[in-house]
């Protein structure tokens, strides 16, 4: 069953990506980021910059997914749980 946005997936998201979408993203880690000290999240500006990739794969570590930095929907998923949720990898 899909979520309605804003937390719908419609990526994938990668470095280069600009999009309201990517904002959003950002905004996801940057709220993340004030719970879970590993995140280091990028100010959200739209654009998919290093910092959003670095962040990225953070989660994607601690979460168990390939580190690629590319926000695919399983990474988009677990962002979206860990954002609705509060649950700590650190």
């Amino acid at each position: 069953m899909k979520q309605p946005y804003p937390l719908a997936f419609n990526g994938p998201l990668k470095p280069g990506s600009q999009s309201d979408t990517v904002w959003l993203l950002q905004a996801m880690l940057s709220a993340i980021g004030r719970h879970y000290i590993n995140i280091h999240p990028p100010k959200p500006s739209g654009q998919y910059d290093e910092s959003t990739r670095q962040s990225i794969m953070r989660i994607q570590r601690a979460c168990g997914l390939t580190p690629d930095g590319v926000t695919d929907e399983k990474t988009w998923e677990a962002i979206t749980l860990m954002f609705c949720r509060g649950q700590s990898f650190t």
